[in-house]
């Protein structure tokens, strides 16, 4: 009885092993797939708005 449990605990351990390598290489796959050059980022640097008034600073030091 005890080389049972002795068994089952070892084959517990390698079927556990092998799941988390599994779980890990999945992860690292999906991580690897991710898409960058999707349009979801386009909006946030659009440069069509530049609505930007600039003031011109006097060099000489004269205030108008």
């Amino acid at each position: 009885m005890k080389k049972f449990f002795k068994v089952l605990a070892c084959a517990g351990a390698i079927i556990g092993g092998a799941a988390g390598v599994y779980y890990f290489l999945q992860k690292r796959k999906d991580e690897d797939s991710f898409d960058f050059d999707d349009d979801d980022f386009d909006d946030i640097f659009d440069d069509d708005d530049d609505d930007r008034d600039y003031v011109t600073l006097p060099i000489d030091g004269e205030e108008e």
